[in-house]
Protein backbone atom coordinates (compact mmCIF):
# COMPACT_ATOMS: atom_id res chain seq x y z
CA UNK A 1 0.00 0.00 0.00
CA UNK A 2 1.47 3.32 -1.09
CA UNK A 3 1.34 5.83 1.84
CA UNK A 4 2.21 9.66 2.27
CA UNK A 5 3.23 10.19 5.88
CA UNK A 6 1.01 7.93 7.91
CA UNK A 7 -1.49 8.20 5.17
CA UNK A 8 -3.25 5.19 2.66
CA UNK A 9 -3.26 6.39 -0.62
CA UNK A 10 -7.02 4.49 -1.90
CA UNK A 11 -6.81 7.12 -5.00
CA UNK A 12 -5.84 10.70 -6.92
CA UNK A 13 -9.15 13.02 -6.77
CA UNK A 14 -7.62 15.35 -9.04
CA UNK A 15 -4.96 17.58 -9.75
CA UNK A 16 -4.60 21.82 -9.22
CA UNK A 17 -2.03 24.36 -10.51
CA UNK A 18 -0.24 24.22 -6.79
CA UNK A 19 -1.27 20.59 -6.02
CA UNK A 20 -2.66 16.55 -6.16
CA UNK A 21 -5.50 15.90 -3.97
CA UNK A 22 -5.44 12.29 -2.40
CA UNK A 23 -8.18 10.42 -0.98
CA UNK A 24 -6.45 8.45 1.88
CA UNK A 25 -7.32 6.48 4.47
CA UNK A 26 -5.96 6.99 8.36
CA UNK A 27 -4.65 3.64 9.27
CA UNK A 28 -6.37 2.24 12.42
CA UNK A 29 -9.29 4.85 12.52
CA UNK A 30 -10.43 3.28 8.76
CA UNK A 31 -11.19 7.23 8.25
CA UNK A 32 -11.55 8.36 5.20
CA UNK A 33 -9.65 11.54 4.14
CA UNK A 34 -8.84 13.93 1.66
CA UNK A 35 -4.68 15.54 1.49
CA UNK A 36 -3.35 17.84 -0.87
CA UNK A 37 -0.09 17.43 -1.52
CA UNK A 38 2.51 20.42 -2.92
CA UNK A 39 3.20 19.11 -6.67
CA UNK A 40 3.14 22.44 -8.62
CA UNK A 41 2.87 22.69 -12.30
CA UNK A 42 6.00 23.68 -14.02
CA UNK A 43 4.31 26.49 -15.61
CA UNK A 44 3.39 27.90 -12.32
CA UNK A 45 6.83 27.57 -10.43
CA UNK A 46 8.32 29.45 -13.83
CA UNK A 47 5.60 32.04 -13.47
CA UNK A 48 6.00 32.13 -9.39
CA UNK A 49 9.12 30.68 -8.52
CA UNK A 50 9.21 27.80 -6.37
CA UNK A 51 9.30 30.03 -2.97
CA UNK A 52 6.04 31.92 -3.70
CA UNK A 53 4.21 28.39 -4.64
CA UNK A 54 5.21 27.14 -1.33
CA UNK A 55 4.02 30.24 0.84
CA UNK A 56 0.99 30.20 -1.17
CA UNK A 57 0.17 26.03 -0.52
CA UNK A 58 0.89 27.20 3.45
CA UNK A 59 -0.94 30.07 3.26
CA UNK A 60 -3.86 28.15 2.24
CA UNK A 61 -3.24 25.26 5.38
CA UNK A 62 -2.84 28.52 7.30
CA UNK A 63 -6.38 29.88 6.38
CA UNK A 64 -7.94 26.78 6.41
CA UNK A 65 -6.28 25.55 9.93
CA UNK A 66 -7.69 28.82 11.60
CA UNK A 67 -10.89 28.68 10.72
CA UNK A 68 -13.57 26.10 12.61
CA UNK A 69 -16.86 26.56 10.73
CA UNK A 70 -19.59 23.70 9.80
CA UNK A 71 -19.57 25.65 6.02
CA UNK A 72 -15.92 25.55 5.53
CA UNK A 73 -14.11 22.29 4.63
CA UNK A 74 -11.76 21.35 8.07
CA UNK A 75 -8.00 20.68 8.39
CA UNK A 76 -7.15 17.89 10.53
CA UNK A 77 -3.29 17.66 9.82
CA UNK A 78 -0.20 19.02 8.54
CA UNK A 79 2.89 17.36 7.76
CA UNK A 80 5.61 16.88 5.67
CA UNK A 81 6.34 13.63 3.24
CA UNK A 82 10.14 13.87 1.01
CA UNK A 83 10.46 17.07 1.26
CA UNK A 84 7.27 18.18 0.41
CA UNK A 85 4.48 19.67 2.38
CA UNK A 86 0.88 18.60 2.47
CA UNK A 87 -2.32 18.97 4.70
CA UNK A 88 -5.15 16.50 5.23
CA UNK A 89 -8.78 17.67 5.14
CA UNK A 90 -12.10 16.05 5.83
CA UNK A 91 -13.55 14.28 2.92
CA UNK A 92 -16.99 14.87 0.63
CA UNK A 93 -17.79 12.67 -2.45
CA UNK A 94 -19.89 15.31 -4.26
CA UNK A 95 -19.87 18.88 -5.01
CA UNK A 96 -22.18 21.21 -6.85
CA UNK A 97 -20.82 20.69 -9.99
CA UNK A 98 -21.45 17.17 -9.62
CA UNK A 99 -24.89 17.57 -8.80
CA UNK A 100 -25.75 19.56 -11.30
CA UNK A 101 -23.87 17.79 -14.05
CA UNK A 102 -20.99 21.13 -15.24
CA UNK A 103 -18.80 19.83 -17.92
CA UNK A 104 -15.48 20.61 -18.65
CA UNK A 105 -17.18 23.21 -20.92
CA UNK A 106 -18.79 25.69 -18.63
CA UNK A 107 -21.04 26.94 -20.71
CA UNK A 108 -22.81 23.81 -21.47
CA UNK A 109 -26.43 23.42 -20.00
CA UNK A 110 -26.43 21.85 -16.63
CA UNK A 111 -29.59 20.05 -14.47
CA UNK A 112 -31.19 22.67 -12.36
CA UNK A 113 -32.33 22.54 -8.39
CA UNK A 114 -35.08 23.17 -7.01
CA UNK A 115 -35.80 26.45 -5.47
CA UNK A 116 -35.77 24.95 -1.70
CA UNK A 117 -32.59 22.99 -2.93
CA UNK A 118 -30.86 25.99 -4.33
CA UNK A 119 -31.34 28.55 -1.78
CA UNK A 120 -30.09 26.24 0.95
CA UNK A 121 -27.33 25.79 -0.68
CA UNK A 122 -26.55 29.52 -1.44
CA UNK A 123 -27.41 30.40 1.87
CA UNK A 124 -24.70 27.71 3.51
CA UNK A 125 -21.87 29.32 0.95
CA UNK A 126 -23.34 32.66 2.00
CA UNK A 127 -22.87 32.23 5.72
CA UNK A 128 -19.64 30.31 5.32
CA UNK A 129 -18.00 33.36 3.14
CA UNK A 130 -19.36 35.65 5.85
CA UNK A 131 -16.62 33.62 8.24
CA UNK A 132 -13.85 34.09 5.78
CA UNK A 133 -14.43 37.55 5.24
CA UNK A 134 -15.03 37.97 9.24
CA UNK A 135 -11.15 36.35 9.23
CA UNK A 136 -9.97 38.67 6.46
CA UNK A 137 -9.70 36.53 3.69
CA UNK A 138 -11.26 36.41 0.36
CA UNK A 139 -11.68 33.06 -1.83
CA UNK A 140 -11.81 34.31 -4.73
CA UNK A 141 -12.78 31.43 -6.60
CA UNK A 142 -16.34 30.57 -5.66
CA UNK A 143 -17.81 28.27 -7.89
CA UNK A 144 -19.65 25.15 -7.60
CA UNK A 145 -16.47 22.87 -8.03
CA UNK A 146 -15.30 24.12 -4.68
CA UNK A 147 -18.65 24.30 -3.25
CA UNK A 148 -18.44 20.45 -1.74
CA UNK A 149 -21.24 18.67 -0.40
CA UNK A 150 -21.59 16.14 3.04
CA UNK A 151 -23.76 13.01 3.08
CA UNK A 152 -25.99 15.18 5.37
CA UNK A 153 -26.39 18.16 2.51
CA UNK A 154 -24.03 20.10 4.51
CA UNK A 155 -21.90 22.72 2.09
CA UNK A 156 -18.17 23.02 2.81
CA UNK A 157 -16.37 26.08 0.95
CA UNK A 158 -13.32 24.26 -0.12
CA UNK A 159 -10.01 25.01 -2.26
CA UNK A 160 -8.08 28.29 -0.99
CA UNK A 161 -5.27 28.18 -2.98
CA UNK A 162 -6.33 30.79 -4.58
CA UNK A 163 -7.18 32.68 -1.59
CA UNK A 164 -5.80 36.03 -0.27
CA UNK A 165 -5.45 36.82 3.38
CA UNK A 166 -5.56 40.24 4.72
CA UNK A 167 -2.10 41.09 5.79
CA UNK A 168 -0.08 38.63 3.63
CA UNK A 169 0.24 40.05 0.25
CA UNK A 170 0.25 38.14 -2.73
CA UNK A 171 3.38 38.55 -5.18
CA UNK A 172 3.11 37.61 -8.25
CA UNK A 173 3.44 38.81 -12.00
CA UNK A 174 0.51 41.28 -12.57
CA UNK A 175 -0.35 39.40 -15.66
CA UNK A 176 -1.52 36.24 -13.54
CA UNK A 177 -5.14 35.56 -13.42
CA UNK A 178 -6.44 34.52 -10.73
CA UNK A 179 -10.14 32.71 -10.37
CA UNK A 180 -11.99 31.11 -12.86
CA UNK A 181 -13.91 32.19 -16.29
CA UNK A 182 -17.66 33.13 -16.44
CA UNK A 183 -17.47 33.07 -12.42
CA UNK A 184 -14.87 35.45 -11.51
CA UNK A 185 -16.04 39.42 -11.03
CA UNK A 186 -14.81 42.07 -13.12
CA UNK A 187 -12.42 43.65 -10.67
CA UNK A 188 -10.85 40.36 -10.03
CA UNK A 189 -10.03 39.50 -13.83
CA UNK A 190 -8.47 43.22 -14.07
CA UNK A 191 -6.60 43.59 -10.91
CA UNK A 192 -6.42 40.28 -8.58
CA UNK A 193 -5.09 42.27 -5.80
CA UNK A 194 -7.60 44.66 -5.60
CA UNK A 195 -11.14 42.03 -5.24
CA UNK A 196 -12.28 42.26 -1.96
CA UNK A 197 -15.64 40.35 -0.04
CA UNK A 198 -18.01 41.79 -3.22
CA UNK A 199 -15.86 39.64 -6.12
CA UNK A 200 -16.90 36.48 -3.43
CA UNK A 201 -20.37 37.58 -3.34
CA UNK A 202 -20.62 38.31 -7.27
CA UNK A 203 -19.20 34.65 -7.77
CA UNK A 204 -21.77 33.48 -5.20
CA UNK A 205 -24.58 35.03 -7.20
CA UNK A 206 -23.48 33.51 -10.28
CA UNK A 207 -23.28 30.54 -8.55
CA UNK A 208 -27.02 30.47 -7.35
CA UNK A 209 -28.19 31.96 -10.61
CA UNK A 210 -26.78 28.72 -12.46
CA UNK A 211 -28.27 26.02 -9.97
CA UNK A 212 -31.58 27.67 -10.51
CA UNK A 213 -31.78 28.35 -14.01
CA UNK A 214 -29.07 25.92 -15.54
CA UNK A 215 -27.21 28.36 -17.16
CA UNK A 216 -24.24 30.70 -16.80
CA UNK A 217 -25.20 34.60 -17.21
CA UNK A 218 -24.65 35.31 -20.44
CA UNK A 219 -24.98 39.01 -22.22
CA UNK A 220 -26.50 39.41 -25.60
CA UNK A 221 -26.66 42.56 -27.26
CA UNK A 222 -25.01 44.19 -23.87
CA UNK A 223 -27.82 42.57 -21.88
CA UNK A 224 -28.17 39.64 -19.53
CA UNK A 225 -31.28 37.57 -19.91
CA UNK A 226 -33.59 37.48 -17.11
CA UNK A 227 -33.67 34.15 -14.79
CA UNK A 228 -37.57 34.81 -14.59
CA UNK A 229 -37.54 34.15 -18.31
CA UNK A 230 -35.69 30.58 -17.38
CA UNK A 231 -37.23 29.22 -15.16
CA UNK A 232 -40.90 30.54 -14.40
CA UNK A 233 -40.41 29.53 -10.31
CA UNK A 234 -38.96 32.84 -10.22
CA UNK A 235 -40.31 36.33 -10.82
CA UNK A 236 -39.19 40.31 -11.56
CA UNK A 237 -37.95 40.28 -7.65
CA UNK A 238 -35.31 37.16 -8.50
CA UNK A 239 -34.19 39.25 -11.57
CA UNK A 240 -33.44 42.16 -8.99
CA UNK A 241 -31.57 40.18 -6.97
CA UNK A 242 -29.58 39.05 -8.99
CA UNK A 243 -28.92 42.21 -11.08
CA UNK A 244 -27.18 43.75 -8.03
CA UNK A 245 -25.19 40.26 -7.31
CA UNK A 246 -23.84 40.47 -10.23
CA UNK A 247 -23.04 44.38 -11.01
CA UNK A 248 -20.06 45.17 -12.64
CA UNK A 249 -19.28 47.72 -9.91
CA UNK A 250 -18.35 46.07 -6.96
CA UNK A 251 -19.56 49.30 -5.23
CA UNK A 252 -23.25 48.28 -6.38
CA UNK A 253 -23.40 44.57 -5.15
CA UNK A 254 -24.10 43.05 -1.88
CA UNK A 255 -21.44 44.36 0.56
CA UNK A 256 -21.40 42.10 2.91
CA UNK A 257 -22.42 38.52 2.55
CA UNK A 258 -24.56 38.94 5.56
CA UNK A 259 -26.58 41.17 3.44
CA UNK A 260 -27.02 39.18 0.63
CA UNK A 261 -28.39 36.31 3.22
CA UNK A 262 -31.33 38.52 4.36
CA UNK A 263 -32.15 39.89 0.85
CA UNK A 264 -32.07 35.93 0.00
CA UNK A 265 -34.35 35.05 3.20
CA UNK A 266 -37.00 37.77 2.03
CA UNK A 267 -36.52 36.18 -1.54
CA UNK A 268 -37.93 32.66 -0.26
CA UNK A 269 -40.09 33.70 2.18
CA UNK A 270 -41.67 35.54 -0.48
CA UNK A 271 -41.63 32.07 -2.96
CA UNK A 272 -43.00 30.25 -0.36
CA UNK A 273 -45.67 32.36 0.51
CA UNK A 274 -46.57 32.66 -3.09
CA UNK A 275 -46.36 28.89 -3.65
CA UNK A 276 -48.80 28.06 -0.62
CA UNK A 277 -51.21 30.62 -2.37
CA UNK A 278 -51.20 28.65 -5.33
CA UNK A 279 -51.94 25.33 -3.32
CA UNK A 280 -54.77 27.02 -1.72
CA UNK A 281 -56.85 27.46 -5.30
CA UNK A 282 -59.61 25.05 -5.86
CA UNK A 283 -58.89 24.42 -9.83
CA UNK A 284 -56.20 22.02 -10.90
CA UNK A 285 -53.17 23.32 -11.21
CA UNK A 286 -50.06 22.51 -13.76
CA UNK A 287 -48.21 20.14 -12.16
CA UNK A 288 -45.43 18.94 -14.46
CA UNK A 289 -44.08 21.30 -17.82
CA UNK A 290 -45.48 20.53 -21.00
CA UNK A 291 -44.29 17.89 -23.87
CA UNK A 292 -43.30 14.76 -21.33
CA UNK A 293 -43.23 11.65 -22.03
CA UNK A 294 -44.60 9.22 -19.64
CA UNK A 295 -44.66 5.55 -20.23
CA UNK A 296 -45.57 2.18 -18.36
CA UNK A 297 -42.95 -0.75 -18.02
CA UNK A 298 -42.61 -3.12 -20.30
CA UNK A 299 -44.15 -6.84 -20.11
CA UNK A 300 -41.99 -8.46 -16.74
CA UNK A 301 -41.75 -5.34 -15.38
CA UNK A 302 -38.42 -3.09 -14.21
CA UNK A 303 -34.60 -5.02 -14.34
CA UNK A 304 -34.74 -6.34 -10.99
CA UNK A 305 -31.17 -8.25 -11.25
CA UNK A 306 -28.23 -6.12 -10.64
CA UNK A 307 -25.90 -5.09 -13.28
CA UNK A 308 -22.36 -3.82 -14.01
CA UNK A 309 -22.46 -0.76 -16.18
CA UNK A 310 -19.55 1.67 -16.92
CA UNK A 311 -20.16 5.56 -17.43
CA UNK A 312 -19.82 5.28 -21.51
CA UNK A 313 -22.51 2.81 -21.31
CA UNK A 314 -24.95 4.38 -18.64
CA UNK A 315 -27.18 6.25 -21.26
CA UNK A 316 -27.79 2.72 -23.14
CA UNK A 317 -28.10 0.75 -20.26
CA UNK A 318 -30.10 2.99 -18.41
CA UNK A 319 -31.77 4.81 -20.39
CA UNK A 320 -31.03 8.44 -19.64
CA UNK A 321 -30.21 11.23 -21.30
CA UNK A 322 -26.87 13.67 -21.69
CA UNK A 323 -27.71 14.98 -18.05
CA UNK A 324 -28.31 11.64 -16.56
CA UNK A 325 -32.32 11.93 -16.14
CA UNK A 326 -34.33 9.46 -17.33
CA UNK A 327 -36.30 9.47 -20.45
CA UNK A 328 -39.10 8.54 -20.35
CA UNK A 329 -40.92 9.33 -17.07
CA UNK A 330 -42.82 6.55 -15.23
CA UNK A 331 -46.20 7.47 -14.27
CA UNK A 332 -46.72 6.00 -10.88
CA UNK A 333 -49.85 4.46 -8.93
CA UNK A 334 -48.85 4.75 -5.29
CA UNK A 335 -50.65 3.11 -2.56
CA UNK A 336 -49.78 4.01 1.30
CA UNK A 337 -49.92 0.64 2.97
CA UNK A 338 -50.32 1.56 6.24
CA UNK A 339 -47.17 -0.56 7.75
CA UNK A 340 -44.32 1.76 6.45
CA UNK A 341 -44.06 0.98 2.79
CA UNK A 342 -46.10 1.73 -0.34
CA UNK A 343 -46.96 0.05 -3.72
CA UNK A 344 -46.42 1.11 -6.66
CA UNK A 345 -49.36 -0.97 -8.95
CA UNK A 346 -47.65 0.75 -11.97
CA UNK A 347 -44.04 -1.03 -11.30
CA UNK A 348 -44.95 -3.56 -9.17
CA UNK A 349 -42.84 -2.96 -6.68
CA UNK A 350 -43.56 -2.34 -2.68
CA UNK A 351 -41.03 0.66 -1.36
CA UNK A 352 -39.62 0.97 2.08
CA UNK A 353 -41.37 3.92 2.85
CA UNK A 354 -38.77 5.14 4.65
CA UNK A 355 -35.08 4.04 4.74
CA UNK A 356 -31.86 4.18 6.70
CA UNK A 357 -31.78 6.31 9.42
CA UNK A 358 -28.28 7.94 8.77
CA UNK A 359 -26.13 7.94 5.39
CA UNK A 360 -24.58 4.92 4.96
CA UNK A 361 -21.53 3.91 2.62
CA UNK A 362 -22.23 1.19 0.88
CA UNK A 363 -21.31 -1.97 2.88
CA UNK A 364 -23.23 -0.51 5.47
CA UNK A 365 -26.22 -0.07 2.84
CA UNK A 366 -26.32 -4.10 2.40
CA UNK A 367 -26.03 -4.79 5.83
CA UNK A 368 -29.06 -2.53 6.66
CA UNK A 369 -30.76 -4.91 4.29
CA UNK A 370 -29.58 -7.82 5.71
CA UNK A 371 -30.98 -6.32 9.20
CA UNK A 372 -34.51 -5.73 8.04
CA UNK A 373 -34.81 -9.28 6.26
CA UNK A 374 -33.61 -10.71 9.49
CA UNK A 375 -36.61 -8.90 11.13
CA UNK A 376 -39.24 -9.22 8.66
CA UNK A 377 -39.90 -5.93 7.97
CA UNK A 378 -43.38 -5.14 7.01
CA UNK A 379 -44.11 -9.36 7.44
CA UNK A 380 -41.42 -9.37 4.41
CA UNK A 381 -38.03 -10.79 3.99
CA UNK A 382 -37.04 -10.71 0.65
CA UNK A 383 -35.90 -7.54 0.86
CA UNK A 384 -33.24 -5.63 -1.30
CA UNK A 385 -31.39 -3.04 -3.02
CA UNK A 386 -33.10 -1.83 -5.90
CA UNK A 387 -31.65 -1.06 -9.50
CA UNK A 388 -31.05 1.66 -11.63
CA UNK A 389 -33.81 1.12 -13.45
CA UNK A 390 -36.39 0.54 -10.44
CA UNK A 391 -34.97 4.10 -8.89
CA UNK A 392 -35.83 5.72 -11.94
CA UNK A 393 -39.37 5.14 -11.45
CA UNK A 394 -39.29 7.06 -8.31
CA UNK A 395 -37.91 10.48 -10.25
CA UNK A 396 -40.33 13.00 -10.89
CA UNK A 397 -40.29 15.64 -14.04
CA UNK A 398 -39.33 19.07 -12.48
CA UNK A 399 -41.99 20.70 -10.58
CA UNK A 400 -44.39 23.57 -12.22
CA UNK A 401 -46.51 25.73 -10.38
CA UNK A 402 -48.49 22.91 -8.56
CA UNK A 403 -46.74 20.46 -8.75
CA UNK A 404 -44.53 21.90 -5.55
CA UNK A 405 -48.08 20.83 -3.53
CA UNK A 406 -48.34 17.77 -3.74
CA UNK A 407 -47.23 15.78 -0.60
CA UNK A 408 -44.38 13.26 -0.67
CA UNK A 409 -45.49 9.53 -0.85
CA UNK A 410 -42.27 8.40 0.03
CA UNK A 411 -40.26 9.75 3.73
CA UNK A 412 -37.30 11.94 2.10
CA UNK A 413 -35.04 11.03 4.15
CA UNK A 414 -32.18 10.98 1.76
CA UNK A 415 -32.14 12.91 -1.68
CA UNK A 416 -29.53 10.31 -3.13
CA UNK A 417 -30.19 6.75 -3.00
CA UNK A 418 -27.87 3.83 -3.55
CA UNK A 419 -28.48 1.02 -6.07
CA UNK A 420 -27.42 -2.50 -5.94
CA UNK A 421 -25.68 -1.75 -9.65
CA UNK A 422 -22.00 -1.61 -9.86
CA UNK A 423 -20.03 0.68 -11.64
CA UNK A 424 -16.44 -1.47 -10.77
CA UNK A 425 -15.26 -3.46 -7.98
CA UNK A 426 -15.43 -0.47 -5.75
CA UNK A 427 -18.22 2.22 -6.87
CA UNK A 428 -21.54 2.07 -7.53
CA UNK A 429 -24.63 3.65 -9.53
CA UNK A 430 -26.80 5.60 -7.11
CA UNK A 431 -29.83 8.21 -8.18
CA UNK A 432 -31.25 11.60 -6.73
CA UNK A 433 -34.58 11.32 -6.44
CA UNK A 434 -34.86 14.69 -5.90
CA UNK A 435 -32.68 16.69 -8.60
CA UNK A 436 -34.15 14.13 -11.09
CA UNK A 437 -30.73 12.00 -11.91
CA UNK A 438 -28.20 9.11 -11.75
CA UNK A 439 -24.75 8.97 -11.08
CA UNK A 440 -21.96 7.05 -9.62
CA UNK A 441 -19.78 7.05 -6.28
CA UNK A 442 -17.26 5.20 -4.61
CA UNK A 443 -18.84 2.20 -2.32
CA UNK A 444 -17.38 4.28 0.56
CA UNK A 445 -18.97 7.45 0.22
CA UNK A 446 -22.20 8.01 2.16
CA UNK A 447 -25.64 7.98 0.80
CA UNK A 448 -29.24 7.08 1.46
CA UNK A 449 -30.50 3.40 1.32
CA UNK A 450 -34.20 3.00 0.67
CA UNK A 451 -35.22 -1.27 0.37
CA UNK A 452 -37.77 -2.76 -2.45
CA UNK A 453 -39.18 -5.97 -3.25
CA UNK A 454 -41.81 -7.39 -5.36
CA UNK A 455 -45.04 -6.78 -4.68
Amino acid sequence: MRTIGKYEILGLLGKGGMGAVYKVRLPGAGRIMALKLLAPRESLVDLLGADEVARRFLDEARALGELEHVNIVRVCDFDHHLGRPFFVMEHHCDNLSVLIGEADRVETPTRRLSVPRAVSYARQTLTGLARLHHAGIVHRDVKPANLLISGDDTVKIADFGLSAVRGRGARGPQSLKIGSPFYCAPEQERDPASAGPPADLFSASVTLERLLTGLIPKESGGRTTKPSRLNSDLDATWDAFFEKGRQADPRERFQSAKDMIHALDALFTAWSERIEAVCRLEESPEYFGKNLVFARPAVGGLRDAPIKVRPAQARQAFAVDMLQRPKPYLENEFTDNGDATVTDAASGLMWQKGGADYPVNFAEARDYVWQLNEMAFAGHADWRLPTVAELLSLIRPEPKRGGHCLPPVLDPIARRLWSADARSYLSGWFADVDTGFIGFADHTCRLGARTVRRA
